[in-house]
């Protein structure tokens, strides 16, 4: 797998974390994916930035 295909799959992944998110009263269970989105965005950047081609 390379950065490109990496960076793709991590980006998706941090979608499907947010759909259908409860605003105004999460749950437990929206924070837990709130969370993971936050992680998978956290690691987008790092290899964004530190990763070489």
């Amino acid at each position: 797998m390379n950065k490109e295909k990496a960076l793709d799959f991590l980006r998706e992944q941090k979608e499907y974390r947010l759909v259908g998110l409860g605003e105004e009263y999460p749950s437990d269970f929206d924070q837990w994916q709130k969370n993971q989105a936050d992680t998978y965005k956290r690691l987008i950047d790092w290899i964004e930035k530190e990763v070489p081609e």
